[in-house]
């Protein structure tokens, strides 16, 4: 008789500790906020800055600072190499803007062609 007891004792802690963490589940549901439809977040911030009209000259300004800090660290502070890769890199800027405005006025003297 003892161990019936024992077991129902046990069963019905079980049941009551699984209907606490039904409850605790279903409580911690209703805790978590809602969306609201007039918040802002961090994507809204982006699209709104690269809609702009300091998206291009900001990121321009960034990239430079970044090919120039790059060049700093893999010269080792020898200018000499560094002036040498970034003239390589200049020549290379140059070479690929003289190429694309090529392709660019090609293409736009074929739609003149064309019409």
């Amino acid at each position: 008789m003892t161990t019936r007891s024992k077991g129902r004792t046990q069963s019905a802690k079980k049941k009551s500790s699984s209907s606490r963490s039904r409850s605790s589940a279903s409580s911690s549901r209703s805790r978590q906020k809602a969306p609201q439809k007039g918040s802002v977040g961090f994507g809204d911030y982006l699209h709104m800055f690269i809609r702009s009209k300091a998206f291009v000259p900001i990121i321009t300004i960034l990239v430079i600072g970044l090919i120039i800090g790059l060049d700093f660290l893999f010269s080792m502070n020898d200018f000499n190499k560094f002036f040498t890769i970034l003239g390589v890199e200049l020549l290379i800027a140059l070479v690929c803007w003289i190429i694309i405005t090529l392709i660019g006025i090609g293409k736009h003297k074929s739609e003149q062609d064309r019409a």
